[in-house]
C-alpha cells in the first residue's frame, strides 16, 4: 500500500497506475485509490469517491479501509456526520 503515492513519479502517472491495479481487481490498489480520491493525489479530490472505495475494500476484510472509512464518517467526508457509525468502524 501507499508504495506508488509516495514515489518519486508524478501523482498522476501514480494514480494511473493504480487505477489499473484496481481495475484488474487488487485490494491494496483498490484502497490506495480511495486514498488518491481523499487526498486528491493524480485525481481531482473527490471524498465520496474515496467512500466508494474504502466501502468496496472493507467489504473484502480490507482492515485499513475500515479505520479510514470511520475517520470519513466522524468527519463528514463524502458522508454525513455519523459519531456512532464512525465509533462502531474504529
Amino acid at each position: 500500500m501507499y508504495d506508488d503515492i509516495t514515489s518519486e513519479s508524478s501523482d498522476e502517472e501514480s494514480f494511473k497506475r493504480i487505477l489499473q491495479a484496481a481495475q484488474d481487481g487488487s485490494r491494496d490498489a483498490q484502497f490506495d485509490l480511495g486514498v488518491c480520491y481523499e487526498l486528491g493525489r493524480g485525481v481531482e479530490r473527490d471524498a465520496a469517491e474515496a467512500v466508494k472505495w474504502y466501502r468496496e475494500v472493507l467489504e473484502q476484510g480490507h482492515a485499513a479501509a475500515q479505520f479510514f472509512l470511520g475517520r470519513c464518517y466522524k468527519n463528514g467526508a463524502g458522508v454525513e456526520r455519523d459519531a456512532a457509525e464512525a465509533a462502531e468502524l474504529f
